[in-house]
């Protein structure tokens, strides 16, 4: 059996979580349903995540997958917000990253210890350790969004922010300037980069000579079957649901255009219902502070616990009528809609949102518009008409099936992933002959 490396940034792969925990889990089960050995490597983890990394090893282990942390706790700066200063004034690679030489370092020990046939690593900062090992070992870069996106995010919404995490926020724009020339001379060591947002695949193809492949975001499915295309009975509301993170910068200016653009013009036009419209907000992180007290001053919408478990999510998804996705802004993959998919969920999404996920399709199985009120529009149309719901929730759920969900992942990896090993065991035969 061929073994992989998995370099994870920032997290250890898990069935429930965000969407990198999930994702990587996805990662880790395609890689043994292909019939490779995958070892987990974890890098630099942040606190938090070492409260649950025993459990998270158990949860791998059961699956014969090995985790090894030799990376999972990496120096960190003493003086972070000094630090930060530093990397504005100086943007250059050995202020901005001064362990990264370190970091790659450990990678090729552990490399050379575990002789891996290919080494995948997942998310930016993981792809940075890469090049230490090009000159032994093929290695694959899997990305979600490219720097310039989530920078273009943080710009827009830095007016949300107040005194010290103001600055903070500059200080980061201005420090994160030359992450994309990084990124860029990171992947050209890599024998190829799996990207999972359309719009991001395109962009990297016209600006690097390394292969550049287009895979859906796949996501779990529900485990009970029956739990997919389902809606309340005799609920004395229409209930429309956001998932997600709550803290991220996309986010922030989703709940942003939420309370400034799309409530008003729904307010306007949601007297043709026979039922008032709540809206039920549900995610993980922290929501900052002044959002989160405008939001609970409107009478639509509620706050419920994070979804920790599988059940707790198929819960919200059956007792919700339709999934909105306010986000206005043009970054990369949706997870939020792949998942919502896979419960055949109609989804009301603003346009913004299909541009790195061209199996989205306005009235086939999403309804989506970029104008706050057509969009307020959209979610009257779809609340008024169950038959439509269950339309689109089905189309919604065929698109999963071909596009997001695991199997679809599987067919999509595997020939690259057989076409590196390929090459990997062609390159170790001819260092076996040479006697290197």
């Amino acid at each position: 059996m061929s073994k992989l490396l998995f370099v994870v940034n920032g997290a250890v792969p898990s069935p429930v979580g965000d969407g990198v925990r999930v994702g990587t889990w996805l990662w880790v089960e395609t890689m043994l349903g292909l019939g490779f050995e995958p070892i987990v490597v974890p890098y630099r983890l942040p606190p938090a995540s070492f409260a649950t990394l025993a459990a998270d090893r158990l949860r791998l282990n059961a699956k014969g997958v090995r985790v090894c942390d030799d990376l999972a706790d990496r120096p960190k700066e003493a003086w972070p917000r000094l630090s930060l200063v530093v990397r504005a004034i100086l943007p250059l690679r050995g202020v901005s990253c001064p362990h990264l030489g370190m970091d790659r370092a450990v990678l090729r020990g552990i490399a050379e210890r575990e002789a891996p046939l290919v080494v995948i690593a997942y998310d930016t900062a993981a792809v940075a350790v890469l090049p230490g090992l090009a000159d032994k070992w093929q290695c694959i870069a899997v990305l979600v969004d490219l720097p310039e996106s989530l920078l273009e995010s943080r710009r827009l919404g830095i007016h949300q922010m107040k005194g010290i995490k103001w600055w903070k926020e500059v200080l980061q724009l201005v420090g994160m300037r030359k992450a994309r020339e990084w990124l860029i001379e990171d992947i050209g060591c890599v024998s190829a980069v799996v990207e999972h947002a359309w719009v991001h695949a395109e962009e990297l193809k016209r600006r690097t000579r390394t292969q550049v492949v287009y895979v859906p975001h796949c996501m779990p499915g529900p485990e009970d079957p029956g739990a997919v295309n389902q809606e309340p009975e005799h609920a004395d509301s229409y209930r429309l649901l956001i998932m997600g993170s709550l803290k991220g910068a996309t986010s922030r200016l989703g709940f942003e255009y939420l309370l400034d653009q799309l409530l008003p013009r729904l307010r306007a036009v949601c007297g043709s219902l026979d039922r008032p419209i709540r809206i039920r907000i549900v995610g993980h992180g922290e929501m900052l502070a002044s959002l989160r007290t405008r939001l609970m001053l409107q009478s639509e919408v509620e706050f419920g616990p994070f979804a920790s478990t599988r059940e707790a999510i198929e819960r919200e998804y059956a007792t919700c009528h339709a999934v909105l996705v306010p986000i206005p802004v043009k970054v990369g993959f949706r997870t939020r809609i792949a998942e919502a998919f896979a419960y055949g969920k109609c989804v009301i999404a603003h346009s913004a949102n299909c541009q790195g996920m061209p199996e989205v399709v306005d009235q086939v199985n999403a309804m989506c518009a970029e104008d706050p009120g057509e969009l307020a529009q959209r979610i009257i149309t779809v609340l008024g008409d169950r038959t439509l719901r269950q339309i689109l929730g089905n189309s919604a759920r065929q698109t999963f099936l071909n596009h997001y969900s695991l199997e679809a992942m599987k067919r999509s990896v595997e020939p690259l992933l057989k076409s590196i090993i390929s090459l990997a065991e062609s390159k170790h035969a001819n260092r076996v002959g040479s006697g290197q």
